[in-house]
């Protein structure tokens, strides 16, 4: 959520597994996609609490409540992402989110 607020986008795009697919989109559309927003918008501003973490081997859950603002967008929702371990290192594979 930081690294999207500050439109670190190489560091945000590193948090994404190279399996990554959600919305019709694999990592590297995704990530293009968001490089575009960041420099559309003026400031993004993302927040996120009641976090709830579920974890089963080498895969996770993270479910929580996301604030997003930015300078041309503001929405309220629930954001689901499915997490993998890839060497070590939690990634996330799929991203989902549904307005509230």
């Amino acid at each position: 959520l930081k690294d999207w607020s500050d439109k670190d986008m190489d560091k945000y795009a590193s948090y994404y597994s190279k399996r990554f697919y959600s919305d019709g989109l694999n990592k590297k559309q995704w990530v293009r996609r968001k490089r575009y927003l960041a420099d559309k918008y003026q400031y993004i501003q993302v927040t996120g609490k009641q976090f709830q973490v579920t974890a089963k081997g080498k895969r996770a859950e993270v479910v929580f409540f996301q604030d997003y603002r930015s300078s041309g967008h503001a929405t309220l929702g629930s954001k689901t992402l499915k997490l993998v371990d890839e060497g070590g290192s939690w990634k996330i594979f799929r991203e989902s989110w549904k307005k509230r």
